[in-house]
C-alpha cells in the first residue's frame, strides 16, 4: 500500500503539532510548513519541515510540488490565540492572502490534493443552542468573520478548480501543547507553580473535546473522502466553573481556591459555545471516546511531566 502524504501548515501550533504526531503514528508521510518547530523537536527526524515566516507560499511552491501531498490541512493562522486578537483587522490582512497563496500553489499540482481548512465555532456567532452545520453563520468578532471569509473564498476556489474541499469547525479543543494563554493550560501552569489565576465569572457553557478525539475526527473525514463542513466537538455541555473547580481539586494543595469575578466578563463572544456532532457521526465511524475527567487528568499529568 502506498504511503499517504499529508501537508500540514501551522504544524507547530496546538492543533497542528498534535495532528503531526497522530498522522506519523498512522504511517503518513508528513510535510510541515510553519514559522517555528519547538513543538516538533521530538519528531523532526521523522518529518519534512519548511520554515516559512511570510504570508505567501509561492516561494516554496516547488518544494510542495515535489512532496506531492494527497491531503493539505491548512491550520496556519495569524492571530486568534488570545482574546485580545479577536477584534484585530490583521486577521484579514494576513490570513486571506496566506490562504489564497496556498490554494494557488495546490492548483498547480499535477494531482490535486484534498484541501482541509481549519475553521472555528466563532463563525457561528452568538449561540443559544447547539450549533449545527446547517445554521446560518453570523460572526460577532473579526476572528469569526475572517475565518468565515477564508472558508467561503476557499470553498468557491476549490469548486471552480475541481479541488476536493472540507472545512472543519473545532469547538473548544484541549490537551497537551495547548496555547499557554488559554484557560485550561493557564490554570494548570499557575497551580503547578502555586500561583493564583485571575478569573472572570466563568458563567459559560462550553463544549470541550480532547485533542486525541479531534485528531481521530480529522482522520475520519479524510479517510472517508468526506467533503463539506463538519463540526468537531464532543456534543456535550460543560459549565466552565465546574471545569475550573475540577482543576483546582486535582492540582491545588488546598491553599489556593478559585476566585471568580476578579476580571470582567468578555464581550463580543458567545456565553454559550456548544455544538452538535451528529453529522460527522452519521457519515463516518468516528465517535468521541475520552470523557472530560479522563482528558483533564491526562492533561494535568502531561503538564506535570513537562514542568
Amino acid at each position: 500500500m502506498t504511503q499517504r502524504r499529508i501537508l500540514i501548515t501551522g504544524g507547530n501550533g496546538f492543533l497542528g503539532s498534535n495532528l503531526v504526531q497522530y498522522f506519523l503514528n498512522q504511517n503518513y508521510k508528513v510535510l510541515v510548513i510553519s514559522r517555528n518547530s519547538y513543538n516538533l523537536n521530538s519528531v523532526m527526524n521523522k518529518i519534512e519541515f519548511i520554515q516559512s515566516t511570510t504570508e505567501d507560499y509561492t516561494p516554496i511552491a516547488d518544494s510542495i510540488r515535489k512532496f506531492a501531498p494527497d491531503y493539505v490541512i491548512h491550520a496556519a493562522w495569524s492571530g486568534g490565540n488570545a482574546y485580545s486578537n479577536i477584534h484585530s483587522l490583521n486577521q484579514f490582512y494576513t490570513n486571506i492572502p496566506l490562504s489564497l497563496s496556498l490554494l494557488e500553489v495546490i492548483n498547480t499540482l499535477s494531482i490535486k490534493p484534498t484541501f482541509v481548512g481549519v475553521g472555528s465555532f466563532a463563525e457561528y456567532g452568538l449561540l443559544h443552542s447547539r450549533a449545527s452545520e446547517t445554521d446560518i453563520e453570523l460572526p460577532i468578532n473579526y476572528y469569526g468573520l475572517s475565518k468565515l471569509t477564508v472558508k467561503k473564498v476557499a470553498e468557491l476556489y476549490c469548486s471552480i478548480n475541481n479541488i476536493k474541499f472540507a472545512w472543519i469547525r473545532p469547538c473548544y479543543i484541549y490537551g497537551p501543547r495547548d496555547v499557554p494563554t488559554r484557560l485550561i493550560p493557564r490554570i494548570i501552569t499557575g497551580l503547578i507553580s502555586n500561583q493564583p489565576v485571575k478569573l472572570d465569572s466563568c458563567e459559560v457553557r462550553i463544549d470541550y473535546l480532547h485533542i486525541d478525539d479531534f485528531s481521530r475526527a480529522v482522520d475520519a473525514i479524510m479517510s472517508s473522502g468526506l467533503t463539506g463542513v463538519y463540526n468537531i466537538c464532543s456534543g456535550e455541555e460543560y459549565n466552565l466553573r465546574e471545569i475550573v473547580q475540577f482543576l483546582y481539586d486535582n492540582l491545588s494543595t488546598g491553599v489556593l481556591h478559585p476566585t471568580f469575578d476578579v476580571l470582567p466578563d468578555r464581550t463580543s463572544v458567545s456565553r454559550y459555545v456548544c455544538g452538535a456532532n451528529t453529522k460527522l457521526k452519521s457519515v463516518s465511524n468516528w465517535n468521541n471516546t475520552i470523557d472530560i475527567r479522563t482528558g483533564l487528568l491526562r492533561t494535568i499529568t502531561e503538564a506535570r511531566k513537562n514542568s
